[in-house]
């Protein structure tokens, strides 16, 4: 061997070794003591009696730990392989199954679906995955539902009728819905010829060894499982009873998972599909997923949505992520593709999004630009003129607000309370924090945008992503 050749294998061999002790110098200088600390303030100050958290960097999990209890009956700790509800972050995996199925030439995600769907309303068949998978089919948010154990799709999907759709002109309007998403998965499963749990596992859950995540709570049962917390008014934590079991909604938010499982799903993606050396998810399927196809308006802030999944940017660094919340339980999953990093919160309370904590995660990880102060919005003059026009009843399915002038205010009206409004922008809206106390539910009525139709008369209400259209 040539004194050159030798010269070049030992830098190369010098570099590697120094990458590699930089990497691990890099993890090992990683404070998780700060983290845990905003953890455990976050469960105190929620209510929340336990948590799930995962780390990923590069290509493993860095850290991972159970936090509180998964039952406050039995006091049993919470593990990082036990399964918590994930809520709306099942969107992401029934998106994932159905572009893989595309990818494949099993379906187009641009033709109706009543091209694989039989039984349908004639409207209802002619929307189309697209259209479902970004949440601009124009379906309405909720539905009532049948009997929890009613396991079967078709016969839900075949009831609903024609004014599930709200909106006339699908494709062009975003409103978050998740009968759209049961759509979706009722679309995977006839075109599947299989069940959807049963498609879910053969495309997505089998290949990337999420062994233990499952649909069905009888199954959930046989390993570690959480139990979910709500709050009475006494504002005491108690088990929700029976367990969580909407079957019927299952591809809009029915999966059980834990944070081990889900930090496989997030290290394939982030790896180019690739995982334990092999290539399970398509570098076409993760592209596809994560363009950003739906603007949600002024809902969603910095964000727009995906297959699935909402793409954005966070204090400068791209973002891929899902939340979900749901009666006794919170989820998220967030990555940052491009710089190989995600984090996995499980929690066990109604809601509990526990965003202190990722944040925190997020600082000790991310070159985070500098935070900035959150403005407090200051109420803007409000004409007559306005208040006429923004005064009415808006619904989407289960949802129904009224906006109504009162001593020259505005109020909302939701169910028989009535919430004083200030102007905080052009066509925007909020609680008035004069008249109302500030609670977490208030939270969620922060800038209301009101959205003229094509005639330039105020026709949607958006609130939290879902847009509701005005009625007589």
């Amino acid at each position: 061997m040539s004194l050159k050749r030798c010269s070049l294998m030992l830098l190369s061999l010098t570099l590697l070794i120094t990458a590699r002790a930089s990497v691990f110098a890099q993890k090992q200088e990683i404070d998780f003591g700060e983290l845990e600390k905003v953890l455990l303030a976050e469960l105190k100050e929620t209510r929340t009696p336990g948590a799930a958290i995962a780390i990923v960097s590069g290509d493993r999990i860095i850290y991972a730990k159970g936090f509180g209890v998964a039952n406050i009956e039995t006091n049993a700790p919470v593990t990082t392989e036990m399964l918590f509800r994930i809520a709306s972050v099942t969107k992401m995996f029934t998106a994932t199954a159905l572009v893989t199925m595309a990818e494949q030439g099993k379906l187009k995600l641009d033709a109706p679906i009543g091209s694989y769907v039989s039984g349908l309303t004639t409207r209802l068949s002619q929307v189309t995955l697209h259209q479902l998978l970004t949440h601009t089919a124009g379906i309405v948010a909720e539905v009532r539902r049948g009997p929890a154990a009613e396991p079967n799709l078709a016969a839900l999907a075949r009831g609903w009728k024609d004014e599930q759709i709200f909106y006339d002109h699908p494709g062009n309007l975003y409103s978050y819905s998740n009968p759209g998403l049961v759509l979706a998965g009722l679309t995977l499963q006839e075109a599947g010829r299989k069940p959807y749990a049963a498609m879910m596992s053969d495309l997505v859950l089998n290949p990337l060894g999420m062994n233990r995540t499952t649909f069905r709570v009888n199954e959930a049962m046989t390993y570690p499982l959480s139990m979910g917390h709500d709050f009475g008014e006494d504002k005491r934590a108690t088990i929700v009873r029976p367990f969580p079991d909407e079957a019927e909604n299952v591809p809009a938010g029915g999966m059980l998972s834990n944070v081990a499982d889900l930090s496989r799903f997030a290290i394939a993606f982030m790896n180019g599909g690739k995982l334990d050396g092999k290539q399970i998810l398509s570098p076409a399927v993760i592209a596809k997923l994560t363009t950003a196809y739906a603007d949600p308006h002024n809902a969603a802030g910095d964000w727009r949505q995906g297959y699935g999944m909402r793409v954005g940017t966070y204090r400068g660094v791209r973002l891929v992520e899902h939340r979900g919340g749901t009666t006794g339980f919170g989820a998220l999953l967030r990555m940052a593709p491009e710089h190989r990093f995600a984090v996995i919160i499980l929690a066990n309370s109604t809601l509990a999004l526990l965003s202190k904590t990722t944040d925190k995660a997020m600082e000790l990880m991310l070159p985070l630009r500098a935070a900035t102060a959150e403005k407090r919005e200051t109420a803007l003059p409000l004409s007559a003129a306005e208040m006429n026009a923004y005064a009415g009843t808006y619904q989407n399915g289960t949802f129904k607000f009224q906006i109504f002038k009162k001593e020259e205010k505005l109020y909302l009206k939701v169910g028989e309370d009535e919430i004083a409004l200030k102007k905080t922008g052009e066509r925007l809206l909020a609680i008035d924090e004069k008249e109302e106390e500030t609670t977490a539910e208030s939270a969620l009525f922060k800038d209301m945008l009101l959205l003229p139709g094509p005639e330039g008369k105020i026709e949607y209400l958006y609130f939290v992503g879902r847009a509701l259209k005005r009625i007589p």
